[in-house]
């Protein structure tokens, strides 16, 4: 049998250190990168979708039927569900009153006292309403970090409000009641 006295050749020896080094670059340094970053894009898309929901429900024709479109599910969570990862917790609607004297929230329909009523004692008065969501926004994927860290191995919790002017301040003829009172 020959022997060979010839030392091995270096030339692929790059390729097996490159693969190495580049796995570890994968895993280290952009997949977490990746993650950070589809956070952001997430909460950036659900305030779209709650901006858009607020000024659909600005246009209703009273409060109680605002509160009825959020509540029916039919307008905020088919918008968020579009949004992989992000789910929805809670969701508040409220009328905000204010003046140059201050300003009042108003929960629900029938709250609005008659101070704060448009042909009240203080006003010019200008109406919004604000609609204030809960929400857990995942990552793309969760990394098994040992402990809860919110973005990476938890969803992370926000809170996005968004408001829009609430326009209709004219009376029911039928009642005689403010349309946003009703």
């Amino acid at each position: 049998m020959k022997q060979r006295s010839r030392s091995r050749s270096c030339l692929g020896a790059n390729m097996l250190e490159f693969s190495a080094v580049f796995a570890v670059l994968v895993v280290v340094v952009l997949l977490p990168l990746v993650d950070l970053c589809a956070v952001p894009i997430r909460a950036f898309f659900a305030s779209t979708a709650v901006k858009e929901t607020i000024h659909t429900l600005a246009l209703s024709s009273k409060f109680s039927q605002a509160q009825a479109s959020l509540s029916g599910g039919s307008l905020l969570q088919p918008r968020l569900n579009a949004i992989t990862g992000v789910s929805l917790r809670s969701a508040n609607l409220a009328l905000v009153a204010n003046s140059s004297g201050g300003s009042s929230t108003f929960s629900g329909p029938g709250s609005v006292t008659e101070d704060w009523l448009p042909d009240g004692k203080n006003g010019p008065y200008h109406y919004k309403l604000l609609l204030t969501c809960d929400m857990e926004i995942s990552p793309l994927f969760l990394i098994g970090a040992g402990s809860e860290i919110p973005g990476f191995s938890a969803p992370f919790r926000t809170t996005i409000s968004d408001s829009y002017a609430w326009e209709n301040l004219s009376k029911d003829p039928a009642t005689g009641q403010f349309f946003l009172n009703e």
